[in-house]
């Protein structure tokens, strides 16, 4: 399939006065002299009526130019306005945004200041409190440590009493202890002696007895009492030892007693001495405590009222940062509120104008599809009409002189359906019914198509502009509605309506309304039922490699 652009009407025009021409040189010998004047005057006419009717749709074509250019200025203005507005009250929403965070940031600093002060005011009575509380402490201690002093001293005097007592008792008792513990060792180690004969004595008697018996055992037996014996032996040897070392113990007690005696006698006459440096001390650290609670008292006072006046400074101050916040929050409020009105009322404009756009141009290009439709059978009829290419054997030899206006926009032959009619204007009742279709649409009411002159009988016509086949058959019947909803498609009716635009803001205003609704035309006003173009062939490119599409 090769793409083939519709021609120009000028160059159609061209091209039939050449094939006119080709056709008059190749058969001038077959048609006569009266079939030549009458084809040549018949032609000329549809030559003239074709030059006016071209001329006509010029001007209507300048006309809806210059209207959609008027159309176009006032929405760019109306979209300009709109924008100018949308983008002042965003910036004074930006503005009161950054006021509003402008308040709070001082809000915060000044709840940080409020804070910081409190935490000084609260570190410095602390401080004060604590030394005060160590001041107390520390004479309390004192105090303490006095009484301590002074119950040593007395106790210490009750020891070293209890301590002589104590001497002379242990004195007595160690000497008493001494006498009975030499006199219980002397008489043990007699005790001893003899025990240890008597036991010799039995030893050797019984080993004598029962050596001749049991001789083994006896040797057994005997080891094992020399054994316990020599444990028993030790045994009293280390006790002998711990009473020699009780004995020097003692000794060394006694000797530790009076050194102690001697150093309790020196430390009293120390502690008197500081007892007198201390009661001094009381008396001073008393009176500066007085100090001290004056100076608190005064202190807590002053404190007390600059608190005071500072929570009323730091109230006011709230206050009024909170009126000027609730100001702001209310104005934020209403220019939201004013935004999403304007957002809703522009939207429902952009809505109500594509369905408006859809229904009119669908409308509109029912009503023209069925007046082309009619003027092109009556049109092709005509073609039809004319005298048969037998008849120009009497032009042989003969040349005719061209109008100029027919030289400059060629013949007339066959063109393309929506070349060989061009509407300057819509009647009465074809308005009639494209507001009938507009308002049947807009109400939900299907319109029936008028296809009266649908069945009416038609003429072949071979041209290359045209579909190959155009007859009263079914098939051929298939092809010219498809060629009618290919021509009166939506695509088509933006290129015709679109060409030759000067202004850069139309487009991107048909931009953002197709964005808004991909599937809107552009909008196409009242007034165009009388200025409207059909020389939508000029920018409209259709598929045709000479064959007919299945």
């Amino acid at each position: 399939m090769s793409n083939i652009k519709a021609p120009k009407l000028k160059n159609v025009v061209k091209d039939m006065v050449a094939a006119n021409k080709s056709i008059e040189d190749d058969d001038v010998d077959v048609i006569g002299d009266a079939v030549q004047e009458f084809s040549v005057d018949a032609k000329l006419k549809k030559l003239q009526q074709y030059t006016i009717w071209f001329e006509e749709v010029k001007s209507e074509n300048n006309q809806i130019r210059a209207e959609i250019k008027k159309k176009d200025e006032a929405h760019n203005k109306i979209t300009n306005s709109l924008q100018t507005d949308l983008e002042l009250k965003q910036k004074a929403i930006i503005m009161y945004q950054k006021q509003l965070l402008e308040e709070k940031d001082r809000l915060n600093e000044l709840q940080k200041h409020k804070s910081a002060e409190q935490d000084v005011i609260k570190h410095t009575y602390e401080s004060k409190i604590q030394t005060l509380i160590e001041t107390n402490s520390r004479l309390s201690r004192q105090s303490s440590e006095l009484e301590k002093a002074r119950k040593t001293k007395q106790s210490l005097q009750e020891t070293l009493l209890a301590k002589d007592a104590e001497m002379k008792q242990v004195r007595e008792g160690f000497t008493d202890e001494l006498n009975k513990v030499k006199a219980q060792f002397l008489n043990e180690k007699a005790r001893q002696l003899k025990e240890e004969e008597g036991l010799k004595q039995r030893l050797e008697d019984e080993i004598h007895e029962r050596a001749m018996q049991l001789l083994p055992r006896k040797s057994k037996d005997i080891h094992q009492q020399n054994k316990d014996i020599e444990t028993q032996l030790t045994n009293f040897q280390k006790d002998v030892n711990t009473i020699s070392s009780l004995k020097d113990k003692l000794v060394e007690e006694n000797k530790r007693l009076k050194k102690e005696h001697l150093l309790t006698s020196a430390n009293i006459k120390e502690y008197a001495s500081e007892n007198v440096t201390l009661s001094k001390d009381i008396r001073e650290m008393k009176s500066k405590i007085k100090e001290l609670k004056e100076t608190i008292a005064n202190v807590k006072v002053i404190q007390v009222e600059e608190i005071e006046q500072a929570e009323k400074k730091f109230i006011e101050e709230e206050a009024g940062y909170n009126k000027q916040i609730t100001e702001l929050q209310n104005l934020i409020h209403v220019r939201t509120r004013e935004l999403l009105h304007l957002k809703k009322i522009a939207e429902n404009i952009l809505e109500q104008r594509t369905e408006l756009e859809m229904y009119f141009t669908e409308a509109l290009g029912q009503v023209k599809a069925e007046k082309a439709e009619r003027s092109r059978r009556e049109e092709l009829n005509n073609i039809g009409e004319l005298p048969s290419i037998t008849n120009r054997n009497s032009t042989s030899g003969k040349t005719f002189a061209m109008d100029e206006t027919a030289s400059q926009f060629g013949h007339s032959t066959a063109r393309a359906p929506k070349q060989l009619h061009s509407s300057p204007q819509l009647s009465w009742p074809e308005k009639e019914r494209v507001l009938t279709i507009l308002f049947n649409k807009i109400n939900g009411y299907k319109t029936p198509v008028q296809e009266s002159s649908l069945h009416q009988p038609m003429v072949t016509v071979h041209n290359p502009y045209l579909p190959p086949v155009i007859g009263d058959t079914i098939k051929n019947r298939q092809t010219q509605d498809r060629y009618k909803s290919m021509m009166m498609s939506s695509k088509f009716i933006n290129a015709n309506l679109n060409k030759d635009k000067p202004n850069a803001n139309n487009e991107q205003i048909e931009d953002t309304i197709e964005k808004h609704n991909p599937s809107s035309t552009t909008f196409v006003t009242d007034t165009q039922f009388d200025n409207i173009d059909d020389n939508y062939e000029e920018d409209y490119d259709y598929e045709y490699d000479g064959q007919e599409s299945p």
